[in-house]
């Protein structure tokens, strides 16, 4: 059944399910301590080639907008496990998914920024550090069901 979808078709459903199937031990370590382990990054990169070499890279303009904000947050002291999962999934999403990543990164500011505001509330204190990979799934997830 699924060899009668296009392989673009297969391709997403499968970039949809391994980042639901990803999103719950990553945001669950990321909660608790702060740092995403490199193990879950590796699925994420083995799948990432496997996209690129059936798909290629994708437009280079998208590539390079990405670079940009990835520096961006380098720059702003984001962590590096955070900026690991958003340039593999950056590389996976844009050879099948090519257009209006301008949405993931209104979701994703808005999922930080909500997920600051709850935070603080909470602790009833200005966090000095969140953890971004609940933000950076629901952003994901959000875009690729809007893709």
């Amino acid at each position: 059944m699924l060899l009668e979808y296009p392989a673009e078709m297969f391709a997403q459903i499968l970039t949809i399910s391994l980042a639901a199937l990803v999103a719950i031990p990553i945001t669950i370590a990321d909660l608790a301590w702060h740092k995403i382990p490199n193990i879950y990054l590796k699925v994420i990169a083995l799948f990432t080639g496997l996209i690129i070499f059936l798909f290629g890279l994708g437009p280079v303009h998208n590539l390079l907008l990405w670079s940009v904000i990835l520096c961006a947050l380098l720059i702003a002291r984001c962590g590096m496990g955070d900026i690991k999962l958003i340039a593999l999934l950056a590389l996976t999403c844009n050879p099948i998914f090519p257009h209006h990543q301008i949405d993931f990164w209104l979701s994703f500011g808005l999922a930080v920024l909500l997920h600051f505001v709850v935070d603080s509330l909470f602790n009833r204190r200005i966090s000095k550090e969140i953890a971004l990979a609940p933000s950076i799934f629901f952003a994901l997830l959000t875009y690729l069901a809007a893709s």
